[in-house]
């Protein structure tokens, strides 16, 4: 399983999550002048519910499904944003709850990308380091380490870096934030969206 394919999973899983949700807007008519703020929840209830400030260049996102800061090198609108597509977007984030960023790791995942390799070797081939995190459960330590010894072993920093960060996917919270996002720029007629 690639990671987008990891990551259409978890965007049907989010987008599930909306489905009374309303988006509202101030001040994206006059955006040179103020910030703009589109609000996405779902009326009389809090639960899932997120204000996107966009300001300049910075999207500023606090809410119910978590905060961050993305930052952009010109000045962004709501018709921009909705052409983004997630991977570039996560590549804006400045700040989130685990840091710039905006990752977290996932068992599941790491243990999908542990089987997938494991299905390149001849069970006689098998890599020490792939034996070692084999029957890990996806621990990111384990992964960690195999990293560690494919690097002593071989000098492949590429190689080691992969093993090491297997179970990196984009944070739920992003996905949550991200897919919101694009209904809601769906919902408001800015094309683009989800």
């Amino acid at each position: 399983m690639t990671r987008s394919d990891w990551y259409k999973q978890q965007a049907e899983d989010a987008r599930s999550r909306f489905p009374d949700h309303v988006a509202t807007t101030t001040g994206v008519e006059n955006m040179s002048l103020a910030p703009a703020t589109i609000h996405w929840a779902k009326p009389g209830t809090g639960t899932y519910s997120c204000t996107y400030i966009i300001y300049r260049r910075w999207l500023f996102i606090a809410g119910d499904i978590g905060e961050a800061i993305f930052e952009w090198t010109e000045k962004i609108s709501p018709q921009f944003l909705a052409g983004c597509d997630w991977h570039y977007f996560l590549g804006k984030c400045q700040a989130s709850p685990s840091g710039r960023k905006y990752e977290s790791w996932d068992n599941r995942f790491a243990e999908l990308w542990m089987r997938d390799r494991h299905a390149e070797f001849d069970d006689r081939e098998i890599p020490e380091w792939l034996s070692s995190i084999f029957n890990s459960g996806g621990d990111k330590d384990a992964f960690e380490s195999a990293g560690r010894e494919v690097y002593d072993e071989t000098g492949d920093s590429e190689e080691a870096g992969d093993i090491a960060s297997a179970g990196m996917v984009a944070d739920f919270h992003f996905v949550l934030q991200y897919e919101g996002l694009q209904m809601a720029l769906k919902q408001l007629g800015y094309g683009g969206g989800k």
